[in-house]
């Protein structure tokens, strides 16, 4: 790319950009375009109080009906008028000409709206804006990465801290009343007035990308890590996304739909940043796509293993099912007979965690626990009253889904494949210079992952 074909393409978006704006001032100067008045409704909660957990609870509620100003009807007209003109037409035939705007494209339409909508609001940013959204524009047709962002409404998370920077790219911050009490347009599909979602947290991220599902696989990769930190049920409800992109799929609101709820909460202290940014600044570059992202991918023994995590965490269903999915999850890291299964499966996990300094008796009356109950329901039958007391009692589902969490975790640390991690756990049993590198191997991860 020339400097003179790039000044070239600056110049006639330059010209075009003033061109919107003098024919904007005449029609403001005479009146000719006002904004139109739209119904909004809206909850207002008089008392909201956050828990120990820093978990937001609204208070009681009522709705309201406000009246907004909004302009998009007027940008769309006056957008069909300057695609009219010969300016708009002048400038599409240059950029097609040149071959940088495909024949069917409108995506100067889309440009020109922006400038519109930015001008009619406040003219003295586009004033000081108009290059920023020029180079971004010729940077968009360039097929360059841009800057994408989005916030992401979570459950399953709550924090202690108002805010934490995790990343440069990454914060989460508590739940604020306004994200409970949002103005909500009274025309289809919105004007449902139903109670309103109350996240337990609210993400927000960046990302420079050209592909428009980025921002999405990207939340997507930060929900999974958020799993592993702690065992949680962690969703993400709403993803709110914004870019410096011109063409409008690379924003907008996305509800996620989901059939799955989060009945497994946990919540980060202050004493848990620390370890929080150490985490995600070691899993973001290791963490396998197809555990976040499996549309495209090829599974393996730890995404199998991180799916039957989630369905335990995430799915409704009895606690005998909730604990045999995470028995299935554990199988399928320490496993490889078919026989002797729940002795074979007790020695290693046991093992496993003892090396890592947790206690081996508790560690084998969980297992032993929960290959009973997983045993029963493979079996079609429930847990007796006693039973069911008795795990309840001992937060059993917690206790495997930590063992759980903290097996993939170290998977992934390690990059030691299913029948290498195996045999090395079996060979420490026998050999002393095995079990001190074995130990090595994984103990030096225990602050992350405990």
């Amino acid at each position: 790319m020339t400097t003179e074909a790039l000044s070239e393409k600056k110049k006639q978006l330059i010209g075009l950009v003033n061109y919107i704006r003098t024919n904007i001032d005449k029609l403001l100067i005479a009146k000719e375009i006002q904004p139109e008045e739209e119904n909004y409704f809206k909850w207002v909660h008089d008392n909201p109080t956050y828990d120990e957990n820093g978990e937001l609870h609204p208070g009681r509620g009522s709705g309201i009906t406000i009246t907004k100003k909004t302009w998009w009807r007027i940008v769309i007209a006056i957008s069909n008028m300057i695609t009219k003109t010969d300016t708009f037409k002048d400038t599409l035939t240059y950029f097609k000409s040149n071959n940088i705007i495909k024949e069917n494209s409108d995506i100067l339409e889309y440009f020109i709206r922006k400038i519109i909508y930015q001008y009619i609001i406040n003219p003295s940013t586009l004033l000081n804006d108009s290059n920023h959204l020029i180079d971004n524009f010729i940077s968009e047709l360039e097929g360059k990465e841009l800057r994408c962002y989005a916030n992401v409404e979570l459950e399953g998370v709550t924090i202690i801290p108002e805010h934490i920077d995790i990343t440069t790219d990454i914060s989460l911050r508590r739940t604020k009343i306004e994200d409970v009490d949002k103005e909500i347009p009274m025309y289809p599909p919105f004007n449902t007035h139903q109670f309103p979602f109350v996240p337990s947290s609210v993400l927000h991220i960046q990302l420079y990308t050209k592909d428009m599902n980025g921002i999405q696989v990207f939340s997507a990769k930060v929900i999974c890590l958020l799993r592993l930190f702690k065992v949680g049920s962690v969703l993400g409800n709403t993803i709110s996304r914004e870019s410096d992109y011109m063409m409008p799929f690379f924003g907008g609101t996305i509800t996620s739909g989901n059939t799955q709820f989060a009945f497994d909460k946990y919540a980060i202290f202050t004493e848990d940043v620390p370890r929080l940014k150490e985490f995600f600044k070691t899993f973001l570059e290791i963490i396998p796509r197809n555990l976040y992202w499996p549309h495209d991918t090829i599974p393996n023994e730890i995404a199998i293993s991180y799916q039957r995590y989630c369905t335990s965490l995430l799915d409704t269903g009895i606690i005998e099912k909730k604990i045999a999915d995470v028995m299935a999850g554990l199988e399928s890291i320490f496993l490889t007979e078919n026989i002797e299964v729940s002795y074979k499966l007790k020695v290693r996990v046991c093992r496993f965690f003892y090396y890592l300094g947790m206690d081996a008796k508790k560690v084998k009356s969980h297992i032993g626990q929960g290959y009973k109950i997983r045993s029963t329901y493979a079996h079609g039958s429930v847990l007796s009253k006693e039973d069911r007391e008795k795990c309840s009692h001992e937060n059993l589902f917690k206790e495997l889904g930590n063992y759980l969490r903290i097996s993939i975790a170290l998977s992934i640390l390690t990059q030691m494949n299913k029948i290498e991690f195996i045999k090395e756990l079996e060979d420490s049993l026998i050999d002393k210079k095995v079990e001190e590198e074995f130990i090595a191997k994984i103990s030096k991860w225990r602050y992350l992952v405990l």
